[in-house]
């Protein structure tokens, strides 16, 4: 073999490691998050409630909604707090996972 080949040979070894290395790298990261979409089995489990005072509830920063910590509708900034905070902000129900009893 000539010393191109060899060159190519190498090179062509480097992106196989490198692609490999970023391919499992995503491939962890991607087992972390939480999916967008849930399955039926979590949506008849994400049953819609009356929230107690004391309850805590995640408050969606850009739109000023407040959700169960488990609905698939909670997107952009959030903040973790207790429904009175929530409701003293002026912060609206999640139509989706909460209901108004």
């Amino acid at each position: 073999m000539g010393n191109r080949t060899l060159n190519l040979v190498a090179l062509l070894i480097l992106i196989l490691v490198v692609g490999f290395v970023v391919f499992s790298a995503v491939k962890k990261e991607a087992g972390k998050m939480r999916p967008m979409v849930m399955s039926p089995e979590e949506l008849e489990q994400l049953e819609t409630r009356a929230i107690a005072d004391d309850d805590f509830v995640i408050i969606t920063l850009t739109n000023d909604r407040y959700h169960l910590e488990r609905c698939s509708h909670i997107s952009g900034p959030t903040e973790k707090v207790i429904y009175r905070v929530a409701v003293d902000r002026g912060a609206q129900p999640c139509p989706y996972c909460i209901s108004e009893e």
